[in-house]
């Protein structure tokens, strides 16, 4: 169960636009928040900045053919998934906030 508002990052993948996940965003407005990325822009994605960091550490040299493969690399080490620096950091890359807007 979640608890408390998400705020969810998307880029334009045409996924994100079918009416069964519109429905489900509309029907958790109440928690949940989706800001779209303009079209083409890695560079507004902090997803892109945190694979950047994460394939040169805990996916060097590693052939995964599976999401929960992948998974398990991110759990078996809790610096990858819980690392606030790295996720903060990612956010501030994006330029899509600001060092004021952090919590510490």
């Amino acid at each position: 169960m979640i608890e408390g508002e998400v705020i969810l990052i998307w880029d334009n993948l045409r996924v994100h636009h079918s009416e069964p996940v519109k429905e489900y965003v509309l029907a958790n407005a109440a928690w949940l928040q989706v800001v779209n990325l303009p079209s083409y822009s890695p560079d507004l994605n902090p997803i892109e900045f945190l694979w950047s960091a994460w394939k040169r550490t805990h996916f060097a040299n590693v052939c995964r053919t599976t999401a929960r493969s992948i998974c398990d690399i991110l759990f078996q080490n809790e610096g990858a998934a819980s690392d606030q620096s790295l996720l903060k950091g990612c956010l501030l890359a994006s330029g899509l906030i600001d060092k004021a807007d952090m919590k510490p």
